[in-house]
């Protein structure tokens, strides 16, 4: 009570006294009869004024509970428990009724939403069996059905609401019990493929778009960058560490920037975690390594078995890796001399039980490895892999998956018969295989292409080198002759199947790399590659020397400094110097020129060999013991000087040392020396351009794949015995590779053949040459395969010199007349008018 006196306070307790005596005697006429008393209270703020305030005590009392709903607004007073829980309940019940109100609306399609449907698969509404005017087979209605969208047994229902099942939508599928059937299948998707690979997306422009998968294109919108290194100095220190850091359920591109090392560790990214990237090095990529066997003993001491001993397993969806190796180092199975085939010591670098993941290694060799046996388990899901490469021993790529390999390298290390793959394709109505496109099959061993581990096993082979590893069998049934039946592939048993499959790639193949300059021609004019044209608008100058007055000190470092997937020319002026680097092009990084000073040009060297070890321990092989390896496309070198110092001894083995790889297309060189000894220049494969260049070694000093033009080139022998300058390696006649060489010298110490026949087709040409007594009257070599001299194209044309004389040339080669010879000596050869520059 704060008041002026003390009289005034004994009032008003007096007041209080008498009211609490009514209240408790039920005296309701207390308050009226007696009304509330009026005090005047007088404050002071500063102690001169004062500031009278009148308080009335003349109002109702109220009971609590009217205080509590009455005295504070609604909107405002605190929500008890239960009134939470309630209005919550109200909330998801309303939600509910609003999701299945919804999907009823959805359930079917209106009329015109149907017509629309139709138009955009190019279907005809009133006549669903034609398309475009054109009348279709049941499969091709299906599979526009699909691809629109719609249910082929419920045309009026779209996928999620009148299919019930995948199976069901995907049903219809052909099979080689029935022959017609399959021949329907093959003719469809000979037809199919040519409509794709021709009209490309033009066609798919006209009917609809395509829209990225909108789960795909949120998660692309937000990305979110982590790094890990092992030395801390990163976001963590392992891989596993910041796979936990990642959210349960993430919606955003997660990408792991991994850096150099190798990471001892077992990982497994669940099914709940998506968008996830291994993002490596291209140049160093980082090595996951691990050592887990199907008899592995797990946490809970049972054996780990095959589906649990990957290294990495990742069950989920969106998966990305880029420029990482997948390795487990354990022993062959095979090593112990017990014979065995699988068996409970197989390892697995890698599974995959996700679906939309790739892998896009965008530096050609750099990706995946491992050391013996099984590579991939590829349980289910759509995969794609480009530029890998896969090392293993028996089945060492298979599962259930669906997966699209391209320009990939398959190497065998198996010691005696083994399969590349193991494809579980089990009923027709899986849409399930392995699809092989411009790879390489090749190592050591017997191999099967694949062998039948589910009764439709599917893997095709498409435009793929195949070593002499590969047996004349092909495929195998796994025991069981029912699968030979079901299983998709095609065999040298079934020769009408296998004929009409090789005439079919070898007219696509011949039209991809013909028809468009004889298109191009009968127009009147070619047009430089477009791709070309753009980056040669854009040019970009660096300088390299080595006392550091330019832009760089060395070549590699000015390599790394270029963005990946660079679309200008870049021109790297090279000072004179002798630069002692290793360098390696990724194939991600086109439109380099490497310019050296034409009357002191600089020299790259280096001397690894074949039988070098890599910084994993394992020999580097031919190769990756290349000095320069350039990967990428569009590579131009200009008075450059590649060399491999590494000595060689006639006999051994492991002393091939190349100078330079060229592994990328539309690649040329201009007044180069390249100096070494055994397989010095490695034309790769790709079109490439060689003009007045100085090329030595001893044994096969230019090989490979490559469909290259020498012009005014001088090739010379340092060979101490019988050598041979090429040996190239045309493996069938769909393939437009081949080595051409115009206007040039063949001289130098040693006998010396023109080539020998490293392919069964390889094709050699020597037009308008100079050829030294170096060259012997032979000529020409089948590698010590008679069978070769029947299916080789060696010719030559107009050549002279005391080595040109035909009179002891091997009877099997050719001297061409003006016709034969014209598709050889003209830069046309490699298409040069789409992409060398003037």
């Amino acid at each position: 009570m704060a008041t002026d006196n003390e009289d005034k306070t004994n009032e008003v307790m007096q007041w209080i006294n008498s009211l609490i005596n009514a209240l408790k005697n039920g005296d309701k006429a207390f308050i009226t009869s007696h009304p509330t008393p009026i005090i005047q209270i007088h404050t002071s703020s500063s102690g001169d004024d004062i500031v009278s305030q009148q308080i009335s005590l003349n109002c109702n009392i109220r009971s609590p509970l009217a205080v509590h709903t009455k005295g504070r607004p609604p909107l405002k007073r605190k929500q008890s428990k239960v009134e939470q829980i309630v209005l919550k309940l109200k909330e998801k019940k309303k939600k509910e009724k609003g999701k299945k109100e919804k999907k009823e609306k959805e359930k079917e399609k209106e009329p015109h939403q149907m017509h629309d449907a139709f138009r955009g698969a190019g279907l005809c509404p009133q006549m669903p069996n034609t398309f475009n005017g054109a009348e279709l087979h049941p499969h091709q209605i299906h599979n526009a059905f699909n691809g629109a969208g719609i249910c082929p047994q419920m045309p009026n229902a779209f996928h999620g609401t009148g299919c019930h099942s995948i199976y069901e939508c995907s049903s219809l599928s052909w099979s080689l019990e029935r022959e017609t059937d399959y021949q329907k299948w093959v003719s469809w998707n000979v037809e199919n493929h040519r409509k794709k690979t021709t009209l490309g997306t033009e066609a798919v422009a006209g009917r609809r778009k395509v829209v990225l998968d909108s789960k795909l294109r949120k998660a692309e919108l937000h990305k979110v960058r982590m790094t890990v290194c092992q030395d801390g100095s990163c976001d963590f220190k392992s891989i596993r560490e910041a796979i936990d850091s990642i959210p349960l359920n993430n919606t955003k591109r997660v990408i792991l920037e991994i850096k150099p090392g190798l990471y001892r560790e077992k990982i497994v990214i669940p099914m709940e975690m998506p968008f996830i990237t291994f993002l490596g090095d291209s140049l160093n990529p980082p090595t996951i390594t691990g050592n887990d066997t199907a008899s592995a003993k797990g946490m809970d001491g049972r054996p780990l078995k095959t589906f649990h001993r990957a290294t990495v397993a990742v069950n989920s969806n969106y998966f990305v890796a880029i420029n990482i190796i997948f390795e487990v180092p354990v022993p062959d199975p095979f090593g112990s001399g017990s014979g065995t085939s699988i068996g409970s010591s197989d390892p697995v670098p890698l599974g995959s039980a996700g679906t939309r993941g790739y892998i896009p290694v965008l530096s050609y060799y750099f990706f995946i490895f491992s050391h013996k046996t099984y590579l991939y388990f590829i349980f289910s899901g759509l995969h794609y892999f480009k530029n890998c490469f896969i090392q293993g021993s028996v089945d060492f790529i298979f599962g259930y998956g669906r997966s699209l390999y391209e320009n990939c390298y398959l190497n065998s290390v198996a010691k005696t018969v083994a399969s590349v793959t193991a494809q579980k394709r089990t009923n027709s109505s899986m849409s399930s295989g392995f699809s092989f496109k411009d790879s390489v099959v090749t190592g050591s061993g017997l191999l099967y292409l694949g062998r039948a581990w589910g009764d439709r096993s599917r893997v095709v082979f498409s435009f793929t080198f195949m070593d002499k590893v590969v047996m004349s069998q092909g495929w195998n049934d796994w025991g069981d002759q029912k699968r030979e039946t079901s299983s998709l592939s095609w065999s040298l048993e079934r020769e009408s199947d296998y004929q009409k499959w090789v005439s079919w790639n070898v007219e696509n193949h011949r039209k991809q790399t013909i028809f468009g300059t004889e298109a191009a021609a009968a127009r009147g004019k070619t047009e430089l590659d477009w791709k070309l044209r753009k980056a040669e608008l854009h040019k970009v100058r660096m300088t390299v020397s080595q006392d550091g007055s330019c832009d760089f000190k060395s070549i590699r470092e000015a390599i790394e400094s270029i963005p990946l997937n660079n679309t200008k020319r870049v021109i790297l002026e090279i000072k004179p110097g002798l630069y002692r680097e290793k360098i390696v092009i990724p194939m991600e990084m086109p439109f380099i020129t490497f310019l050296g000073d034409s009357l002191n040009p600089p020299t790259i060297t280096g001397n690894d060999t074949a039988s070098t070890k890599g910084q994993d321990g394992t020999p580097l092989k031919t190769f990756h013991s290349a000095t320069v390896a350039v990967d990428s496309n569009y590579f131009v070198a200009i008075n450059i000087i590649f060399e491999n110092t590494a000595p060689h001894d006639i006999g051994s083995e492991g002393e091939q040392a190349v100078a330079l790889r060229i592994s990328g297309s539309k690649a040329a060189f201009y007044n180069c020396s390249f100096y070494g000894t055994q397989d010095t220049l490695y034309d790769h494969r790709g079109l490439h351009y060689f003009k007045n260049c100085f090329i030595q070694g001893s044994v096969d000093f230019i090989f490979g794949f490559g469909r290259s033009l020498y012009e005014n080139c001088y090739l010379n022998s340092v060979a101490k015995t019988v050598a041979s300058v090429t040996a190239q390696k045309r493996t069938n006649s769909s393939m437009s590779s081949g080595f051409s060489f115009k206007n040039s010298v063949v001289t130098g110490s040693g006998l010396l053949y023109l080539g020998r026949a490293w392919g069964d087709r390889s094709r050699v040409v020597f037009s308008f040459t100079f050829m030294d007594k170096a060259v012997m009257s032979q000529g020409w070599n089948d590698w010590g395969d008679q069978k070769r001299e029947t299916s080789v194209y060696y010719g030559e044309y107009k050549c002279s010199g005391p080595g040109a004389n035909s009179t002891g040339r091997v009877p099997w080669s050719r001297l061409l007349n003006d016709d034969e010879a014209r598709p050889f000596i003209g830069t046309y050869y490699v298409e040069g008018d789409t992409w060398l520059l003037s």
